[in-house]
């Protein structure tokens, strides 16, 4: 599938840089001491047939899930922790 997009070139340079650089953007900037845009320009760009965010929107979430839970074990581990030190307390009071 082809799909046709306007990209946004502009000259970026930090004050720490020596040399500045040409940058292809999806959005214009505005002209400041670091970016001046040179045009607007559309281009073609190629997706792969079948192409579909589906799967590594699916990915993230699996991943973020994986993260969610290993901090909620974490913290049920904290606490157990925190349990048996007071159990612990009790037997000597």
């Amino acid at each position: 599938m082809k799909i046709k997009q306007t990209v946004y070139i502009h000259f970026q340079k930090y004050p720490w840089q020596e040399k500045g650089s040409f940058v292809v953007l999806s959005l214009p900037l505005n002209n400041d001491a670091t970016h001046t845009m040179i045009c607007a320009q559309e281009i073609e760009l190629e997706i792969p047939d079948g192409f579909s965010p589906h799967e590594q929107h699916i990915a993230t979430l699996i991943e973020e899930k994986e993260k969610t839970n290993a901090k909620y074990l974490e913290a049920i581990a904290k606490i157990d922790d925190e349990i048996n030190s007071l159990k612990g307390g009790v037997e000597n009071v």
